[in-house]
């Protein structure tokens, strides 16, 4: 009868998922496109839009906590655990498509930048003997360029939009490195202390962890590959850090 009630209950919860999944692809697809409307300055149509996929969605959270209370709750530990799980899984899911509905057109940020700078490079000249000056990569802080001909210094000093580049990067690795994110959240466990398998679990959250961190900081010198040397000293710091408080 356990095993009947089990297998009734997760084929429940799979099809009241497969409908969540479509209410939140919703959101994370159509939104996103209503959001970016840029005649809908304060995201009116967004805003409803969510609304009422997000009340579809509560209304699939309430009919599985119903049928969990009425016919699940006294019925085993495993059975209750499988509908928490359920739910975290849905709302975490959930949560992220708003996000990401939301989240900031880096990429297209980072387009300007690179147009600005193939529109700029080659339009300055030295301030002393008019010799062409050549920007052979996108600066983003106030730089001194040397004249070939004559030796001046010249002081070259960035746009507002070139100076975002830096505070730019991580996020915008980030973005980029959304599937191994996803990939790593997968294997965030919480084993218990006396879990014989606790160590095993967590060397493997650990691993993901830091194949995502590696794919972003990659991304990130790609960008601003100055500040490499102090990029990657800032992965080890991180990658140690969650070693430390994990293992």
């Amino acid at each position: 009868m356990t095993n009947e009630l089990e297998t009734r209950w997760n084929t429940f919860l799979g099809k009241l998922e497969e409908k969540a999944n479509e209410l939140i692809e919703g959101i994370r697809t159509e939104g996103k496109t209503l959001w970016q409307d840029k005649a809908d300055i304060y995201h009116q149509t967004y805003y409803r839009f969510r609304s009422g996929m997000q009340g579809q969605l509560r209304s699939i959270y309430s009919k599985a906590r119903d049928t969990y209370e009425a016919q699940i709750q006294q019925q085993g530990h495993h059975l209750s655990s499988a509908y928490h799980e359920w739910e975290e899984r849905i709302r975490q899911k959930e949560e992220d498509a708003v996000n990401d509905a939301e989240a900031e057109d880096l990429e297209l940020k980072y387009q300007e930048i690179l147009a600005e700078h193939a529109a700029i490079k080659d339009k300055f000249s030295c301030i002393q003997c008019g010799g062409k000056l050549v920007l052979d990569k996108i600066y983003f802080i106030t730089t001194y360029i040397k004249c070939d001909q004559c030796q001046t210094q010249n002081t070259f000093e960035p746009s507002t939009v070139a100076k975002s580049l830096e505070g730019l990067s991580k996020p915008l690795a980030e973005q980029r490195c959304k599937h191994l994110y996803n990939e790593y959240q997968q294997h965030v466990l919480h084993p218990r202390h006396d879990d014989p398998q606790r160590r095993t679990k967590k060397e493997t959250e650990v691993s993901y962890y830091q194949k995502y961190l590696r794919g972003v900081f990659d991304e990130v010198n790609k960008i601003v590959p100055d500040l490499t040397i102090q990029n990657e000293k800032f992965y080890e710091r991180l990658l140690e850090e969650y070693r430390r408080d994990n293992l």
